[in-house]
């Protein structure tokens, strides 16, 4: 094996780093930045795996000195910082918040926050991703539960077998765990992000170079040109997958992830010669000491940002690109404070023995845990904030109580929904009247016609799908095939339902309908791809199905989208009981009305307007709030008390519904 240390190296993980956190940052260009972490993963591959060639040749090998040496590397930074981000987490995030980030403080000393991020958050590019502070630290949980699980039978490997056996061990390993990883972007694209099976192929990688070249090579490269080309090549491809904007999904990610470590597979090999032009670029000094404080730069960064986007819930401040200068060069100043004052010192054994070590860092964790069990129990001091605060605070999770059993998710698996179960005011003997059907906005907006079918005396049922409103044979673009043909057989279930439910007469469609015209939810419809004129024809395909079965469509229009994260916001500016008013809705609404308003006169579809009760000025000003509570559970769905409030804009269709009798 070549020489331990290597600058290059370095100055490829300010590369990596410097990705994610322009990406983290939303800076223009870096929009793919996350891939910076499949960066990382690579070279710790093949620092780690170098390591223990050189050492099992030189038969100096221990585990016990491998694994003394991860904890002195990953944990005194790791805790330092987790115990500044609790503190600083306790001023500025709301009770439920706060309770979630001891959560997340729990995993992250477990090292299984890429499991505790799985669980709960699900998608990393979702907006509430921004609310936890310590989501970075997914890749974290990855690559320690990488140096736990790997050197024992990498070690067992390459004193069993022979080379050829390893290679093909290795091969196999790579395959695999690649093939799993493209299996997991169309079923479970949260799986494929976050666990270590469908990221290990990353880790081998680096693995497989640093065996390669353990070895005395017969084929020497010998060809400059070769080299610059292969280097070159190399730095295009991670260039081009950090730029790419394509990257921003789960399991679409995938091909600019192997783009990165292909990339980083060649600047490490051609590296080995240290002759190449990326190679010097690289070993530059400024660039090498980014390098060097990367880890705590990674550490500190997101916390940071999350916590002052936590702060602003969704509105910008004046000053915001210059408060978001000033957060990232924060982050790089307490990096270097961190690497020099705890990652050298810990990670000298002569400053710090073996056994204060183990101590300080068990008492640390010991600590952290407490602490973290402590928040997730009891919320740790609510009385902090005021009763307004901690009211509008109860927005965000002021959901539709139906919400666990018939909000359906995409789990990667088609599956038949037992839509029966759904019912709305359900108590008497009658049956089902109605149907809402939609996608989560279907679903929040449930208790309004949960207190109405209460009223009227008639029942109902709800079937909704998340980001899945009734759009028969679109596809969303940032979904895989999988996942929107799961979205259709969920429709055609629907439909076919339906069509054995003589009773249910009233059919009210409900949804988040500009989303499917712009943005991350963007549709096709089969050859068409304006995401507007799909739409269009998507919409009024569900609208023929329905009609020919003889049902009556309502169509329940958007409600207006805050610009801002609505409980959030209310509680962290302490506005007691003002009614506040946001501009915006009628640029939103305009989009898709006129269309409507021509389904209504073709096709006798009746519109409900909940915007009737929210907005004032002809549209032009909505509220947000009433009676000291919030009308929103973030952005754009109704809380279940907004729900409420706009159930007097559904009361004609129920009217309507209790005069007829049933057939």
């Amino acid at each position: 094996m070549p020489s331990i240390y290597r600058s290059d190296l370095d100055g490829l993980r300010a590369v990596a780093v410097l990705s994610v956190i322009l990406c983290h940052a939303q800076i223009p260009g870096f929009a793919g930045g996350f891939v910076g972490v499949d960066i990382f993963l690579v070279i710790s591959g093949f620092l780690i795996s170098g390591i223990i060639l050189r050492e099992i040749a030189q038969e100096t090998f221990s585990f016990k000195n491998f694994y003394m040496r991860r904890v002195r590397r990953i944990l005194p930074a790791l805790l330092t910082v987790l115990f500044v981000i609790s503190v600083l987490a306790w001023f500025v995030m709301l009770p439920n918040d706060f309770r979630r980030f001891g959560k997340a403080l729990i995993a992250s000393i477990f090292m299984i926050p890429n499991i505790a991020a799985w669980s709960s958050s699900g998608d990393y590019f979702a907006p509430s991703a921004d609310s936890n502070p310590l989501l970075h630290l997914w890749s974290l949980g990855v690559e320690e539960q990488f140096y736990l699980l790997f050197p024992l039978p990498f070690v067992f490997l390459l004193r069993k077998f022979s080379a050829c056996m390893c290679w093909t061990i290795l091969t196999f390993l790579t395959l695999s765990s690649l093939g799993l990883a493209f299996w997991a972007a169309s079923h479970k694209p949260a799986f494929g992000f976050y666990w270590l099976p469908t990221r290990a192929w990353e880790f081998l990688l680096g693995i497989g170079v640093a065996y390669y070249f353990s070895k005395p090579l017969t084929v020497k490269y010998t060809v400059q040109l070769w080299l610059e080309l292969l280097a070159f090549a190399g730095l295009l491809l991670i260039i081009f997958a950090v730029s790419a904007p394509q990257g921003a999904a789960l399991g679409s990610s995938l091909p600019f992830q192997i783009m990165a470590c292909s990339g980083t597979t060649l600047l490490i090999t051609t590296g080995l010669t240290g002759e190449t032009w990326v190679y010097k670029c690289l070993a530059l000094k400024p660039i090498v000491g980014i390098g060097l404080i990367s880890y705590s730069l990674y550490l500190w960064h997101w916390p940071l940002l999350s916590l002052f986007s936590y702060w602003q819930a969704g509105v910008q401040v004046d000053g915001h690109d210059y408060i978001i200068t000033g957060l990232l060069i924060l982050s790089g100043v307490m990096a270097t404070l961190n690497w020099k004052y705890i990652e050298q010192p810990f990670r000298n054994k002569h400053r710090w023995l073996q056994k204060p070590l183990i101590k300080t860092v068990l008492t640390a964790q010991i600590l952290l845990l407490g602490l973290g069990i402590v928040i997730w129990y009891t919320n740790w001091t609510p009385q902090r904030f005021n009763p307004y605060q901690l009211q509008y605070a109860a927005g965000q999770d002021d959901a539709n109580p139906l919400q666990k059993d018939c909000l359906f998710e995409d789990t990667g698996e088609s599956y038949k929904p037992d839509i029966e179960k759904c019912l709305i005011a359900g108590h008497s003997n009658l049956p089902p009247r109605f149907i809402v059907w939609g996608d989560s906005h279907a679903d929040a907006l449930t208790p309004a016609f949960e207190t109405l079918g209460e009223l009227y005396n008639v029942p109902g049922i709800q079937v909704s799908y998340n980001t899945g409103a009734a759009l028969l044979k679109a596809k969303t673009l940032k979904f895989s095939d999988k996942s929107n043909d799961n979205r259709q057989l969920f429709y055609q279930n629907v439909i076919d339902f339906l069509q054995q439910q003589p009773l249910i007469k009233d059919v009210f469609l409900v949804g988040y309908w500009n989303a499917y015209t712009e943005g991350s939810r963007k549709i096709t419809y089969l050859d068409e791809h304006d995401s507007l004129k799909a739409f269009q024809s998507s919409f009024k395909e569900t609208i023929k199905h329905l009609t020919a079965q003889g049902k009556r469509v309502w169509v329940v229009l958007s409600v207006p989208k805050a610009d801002r994260n609505v409980p959030l916001w209310l509680a962290l500016n302490e506005t007691q009981g003002e009614v506040i008013w946001i501009d915006g809705y009628l640029a939103q609404r305009n989009v898709l009305l006129p269309f409507f308003e021509q389904m209504q006169a073709d096709y006798k579809v009746r519109l409900l307007d909940p915007s009737d009760l929210l907005c004032r000025d002809n549209k032009r000003r909505c509220r947000i709030n009433s009676a000291g509570k919030a009308l929103y559970s973030d952005y754009h769905h109704l809380s279940a008390t907004g729900a409420i409030f706009v159930a007097e804009s559904l009361m004609p269709a129920f009217k309507l519904m209790q005069k007829e009798k049933y057939l």
